[in-house]
């Protein structure tokens, strides 16, 4: 008996009981449940990789909350002001990808509010 240590197969024995990765790969291809167990690793790694692009809070660690209104119960309805912040930080489009980017505006949930003319005026959610 021989070892192959070629990069092109691995095997032990003769030619034809050696494997290769075309091969390989067909007979992958006609098992149902192999092609299943590498298409949800496949979709897995795409999930985990383009995480921050798929999901709708894209702040780093998914993490933007407001402390206000975080102990109210689900389906509570609150108005916020947003305002814009001067973000001088520009990130590049592999670092959003990978820890997220910061919000744009500063959120204040806002108890009561009214306009009077020209002048906004508010109570905070507290």
């Amino acid at each position: 008996m021989q070892l192959s240590l070629s990069p092109y197969n691995i095997g032990i024995g003769s030619r034809q009981n050696v494997i290769t990765w075309p091969t390989g790969l067909g007979k992958t291809k006609h098992h149902k449940s192999a092609m299943f167990g590498l298409t949800v690793i496949a979709l897995s790694i795409f999930v985990a990789v383009f995480c921050y692009v798929l999901v709708p809070d894209n702040s780093p660690d998914s993490n933007s909350m407001n402390l206000q209104v975080s102990l109210q119960s689900p389906g509570t309805s609150i108005s916020f002001l947003r305002i814009p912040k001067q973000s001088d930080q520009e990130k590049s489009m592999l670092s959003k990808w990978w820890g997220g980017s910061p919000s744009t505006h500063k959120f204040i949930p806002l108890y009561e509010w009214k306009v009077l003319r020209d002048s906004l005026f508010y109570r905070e959610y507290a």
